[in-house]
């Protein structure tokens, strides 16, 4: 099989000229993903950390940061060939509370918890 590792970050700092920070500002974010492939077989596993965002602008409030795991599992059967591809896939796994920082509604709504799916991708 073939090992792939990522590493992500990306922050962004921005003000207005006498005005103070600019509204709905993305947190600073990082993240390391380890995946793994072979011809029957695709996994991976990524952790994300999306800071705390307390560069509020006038009447905004801060937002908590958090952790999110995602992992995935795929199978291509044998007698599917490249086309067909049994999915495992999980989101949020850690049931974290998670809030996104530039939505306007942020306060009243929180991003979906933990989201398990089974898929079945099919190329043809």
């Amino acid at each position: 099989g073939v090992w792939h590792a990522e590493l992500v970050a990306d922050a962004v700092s921005a003000t207005l000229d006498g005005a103070g920070n600019v509204p709905r500002l993305p947190p600073y974010r990082v993240a390391a993903a380890l995946n793994w492939t072979t011809d029957a077989f695709d996994a991976g596993v990524r952790v994300r950390y999306s800071g705390r965002q307390d560069r509020t602008a006038f009447a905004e409030t801060p937002t908590a940061g958090f952790t999110s795991v995602d992992a995935q599992l795929g199978w291509r059967p044998p007698f599917g060939g490249d086309t067909l591809q049994l999915m495992l896939i999980g989101r949020n796994l850690t049931d974290s509370t998670q809030r996104n920082s530039v939505a306007f509604n942020k306060d009243d709504v929180i991003l979906p918890g933990r989201d398990l799916r089974l898929v079945v991708r099919a190329r043809f």
